[in-house]
């Protein structure tokens, strides 16, 4: 026990900004390299804790019939209670020599119909134990919520990051992840070109990455994932429903913020080209005081076959612009006067009716009441 780390969460609470980032590195450090840590200052108190074992005697001092009234096939026994020597071991078919009592989570009715989550039996026979249970679950649940508020500073993210934090929400991140950055961005950037073979470092590190986010992935994908993985891992490697997910590491946000702004330019070049109508085989001049590195250029050419230059003579005096983060990038113009002029009068001329028609729609009364 000597190397499980015992914290405070009045540390965490404390205005001491020294105390919290410690309890912040201290909880994440515990549950990386051990899975668990002791905690005192909870809000289950001494009290709380006295009480629940008192109630939980009279409970499972009561007979084993009258016990069975509490028992629920449906439930799995997630739900009240499960009977001496029902639950085993997964693979075994020995009984545990146990019996136990299962609260869960204590919801409004509006959150039960939304969920369908079972309300917690009522124990008829020892009212205060249903007290007593429901006391103890809502100070664990409080105290986990200040302890995942740790845990997401760790990670970097914001404080309230899981209070807020929902399915839909963790599969969008996922979702993002793969689609957008794995790709959408890294795929067509280390893509070879036409009939040319992909190196063997970038190709080991591409799997790598690959097989990272079907590890991420597998918790709402798990058949899918299993059988991709599968198929790519190495004989070394075990089945992803076992495999540890990627650690957090530190990263370097000046790289990841350089490369958004890179991608925002390649994104506002794209726009252009598609409202030109100028195709992606003919190459393009931005001229803007940013200077891009050999990287950035090498692929704002790939992606957008187009270079940057702060050599400003080559500039119309017609030029259009746009700005992506602070800076401002030039462009000469592909299409004459007359054209773009002609698409903002079409636009207009199509505005302007729609505009008529709802107007014409709003002065009848009929159609109003």
């Amino acid at each position: 026990m000597s190397n499980i780390p015992s914290l405070d969460l009045n540390d965490f609470l404390s205005n001491d900004k020294n105390k919290k980032d410690n309890f912040v590195k201290s909880v994440g450090k515990a549950y990386q390299e051990i899975g668990f840590l002791s905690l005192k200052n909870h809000f289950l108190s001494k009290d709380n804790v006295e009480d629940l074992y008192n109630q939980i005697k009279c409970f499972f001092d009561m007979s084993s019939e009258v016990k069975s009234n509490y028992e629920f096939e449906g439930f799995k026994g997630q739900r009240g209670y499960t009977s001496f020597g029902k639950e085993h071991a997964k693979g075994k078919k020995e009984g545990d020599l146990k019996e136990f009592w299962h609260f869960g989570q204590y919801l409004s009715e509006s959150d039960k119909l939304k969920f369908n989550y079972p309300d917690n039996p009522y124990v008829d026979e020892v009212p205060e134990f249903n007290k007593a249970g429901e006391t103890t679950y809502k100070a664990l649940e409080k105290t986990g919520v200040y302890v995942l508020r740790a845990i997401a500073l760790f990670l970097e993210l914001e404080e309230d990051h899981f209070d807020k934090y929902r399915i839909s929400d963790a599969l969008m991140t996922i979702y993002k992840l793969v689609w957008d950055d794995l790709c959408s961005w890294y795929l067509e950037i280390v893509k070879p070109g036409f009939e040319k073979p992909i190196d063997r470092t970038t190709y080991n590190q591409t799997i790598s990455f690959f097989k990272k986010c079907m590890t991420i992935m597998h918790p709402f994908m798990p058949f899918i994932t299993e059988e991709i993985w599968s198929k790519i891992k190495s004989d070394t490697e075990s089945p992803l429903i076992i495999s540890d997910w990627p650690k957090s590491k530190k990263v370097n946000k000046f790289i990841i913020n350089e490369f958004e702004s890179l991608a925002s330019l390649i994104s506002s070049i794209r726009k252009y080209r598609t409202e030109k109508s100028i195709s992606l085989k003919e190459n393009l001049i931005l001229f803007s005081k940013l200077s891009l590195d050999n990287k950035a250029n090498a692929v704002l050419l790939k992606l957008a076959n187009t270079e940057v230059t702060d050599d400003f003579s080559g500039k119309q005096e017609n030029s259009s612009s746009f700005i992506v983060g602070s800076n401002e990038f030039h462009f000469n113009n592909r299409t004459d006067e007359k054209e773009d002029f002609s698409k903002i009068q079409q636009d207009l001329d199509y505005n302007l009716g729609f505009l008529k028609s709802v107007q014409a729609k709003l002065s009848n009364k009929r159609f109003v009441d």
